[in-house]
């Protein structure tokens, strides 16, 4: 039997509620979270636990940002990125967040971030739009074939 496993994320910005359920439902079979993975997270095979994750967003986490959580009860698992935290605790321990101006508060610093990288990301498609517009040069003159030369078209016969 595997002692790995790798589970892919919905994707934290759709999907954090859901991926944090899945990783508890998993503990509870004896699948506990090791490491964030590419497009998820890495498991390894384990005791069942009977455990909750949560997520939190900061950037540049210092020692007593852990310190909070951890006098809260909530382990630290792993972060990625320098801003995207997973946290562990046993059922029955309060939420990381409770009220509805404090969830607002954990996106706050990652809808600036976010919103910096989709403004980049559209100048990008931007230029890349405008290089599609560029008309290619062709040539006038005449193949064998009698058909106008273009090197970037096929030209079929």
């Amino acid at each position: 039997m595997a002692k790995t496993k790798y589970v892919a994320s919905g994707g934290l910005a759709f999907e954090e509620e859901k991926d944090m359920e899945k990783l508890a439902n998993l503990a509870r079979e004896g699948w506990i979270f090791e490491r964030f993975y590419f497009m998820g997270y890495m498991l390894k095979k384990s005791a069942p636990k009977d455990i909750q994750y949560a997520i939190d967003y900061r950037k540049g986490a210092d020692s007593d940002y852990f310190a909070y959580f951890e006098e809260a009860g909530w382990k630290h698992e792993g972060t990625t990125g320098d801003s995207i935290h997973l946290f562990s605790a046993p059922k029955g321990i309060a939420p990381i967040y409770t009220d509805k101006m404090s969830v607002l508060e954990k996106y706050e610093s990652e809808k600036r971030s976010m919103g910096k990288a989709a403004f980049f990301s559209l100048l990008i498609n931007i230029c890349i739009a405008a290089a599609g517009a560029i008309p290619y040069p062709t040539s006038t003159v005449p193949s064998e074939s009698g058909l106008p030369l273009n090197p970037i078209s096929p030209i079929i016969v």
